[in-house]
């Protein structure tokens, strides 16, 4: 383990190859600090490729954008991965090139429980879904700034049957 970027990291060698070893990270709940630093063995990660993490919990799922450098994966502990005490199989998944996905082995977050701990409600995550959405709704809101109304009701009413003889 090494501080990194204001992160404790903690570093965990995870295969494209050898999909059948599946090692486990012990961490607590809302322990936010720390990343996971994925070794990824197997490949040499292409320039441009992005990564996801995929993990699956009681409460729902994580499906969240990661860091690549160089050929490492860093991946952010989140409150909604840390919510739960129990054994999270997660995955990490780079893409690549056009659309290309390779996974790695799977690993286990083996999530202990905090002392004191009041209780972070377990939901669904996505900063990969949630991004997509705001890019699609500051895209709907620049469509929407450059409608001229005004334009728009003087082409209906000229395509009207009756707008040649002035009745409209």
């Amino acid at each position: 383990m090494a501080f990194a970027n204001d992160f404790l990291e903690h570093e965990i060698i995870l295969s494209v190859v050898d999909l059948s070893w599946n090692p486990s990270i012990e961490v607590s709940q809302n322990d936010t600090g720390r990343k996971l630093r994925c070794k990824i063995s197997g490949m040499d990660i292409p320039a441009g490729a992005t990564a996801r993490i995929w993990a699956s919990k009681p409460g729902g799922i994580v499906y969240n954008d990661c860091e690549v450098s160089g050929n490492d994966v860093l991946v952010a502990l989140t409150n909604q991965m840390l919510a739960e005490c129990t054994r999270i199989p997660a995955q990490i998944m780079i893409i690549y090139g056009d659309g290309k996905i390779i996974k790695t082995n799977r690993f286990r977050l083996d999530v202990k429980e905090e002392v004191g701990h009041t209780g972070t409600e377990s939901k669904s995550e996505s900063t990969y879904l949630d991004k997509i959405l705001q890019e699609q709704s500051e895209k709907l809101d620049a469509a929407i700034a450059k409608i001229d109304i005004n334009e728009i009701v003087q082409q209906v009413i000229a395509a009207l049957p009756d707008a040649a003889e002035g009745r409209y």
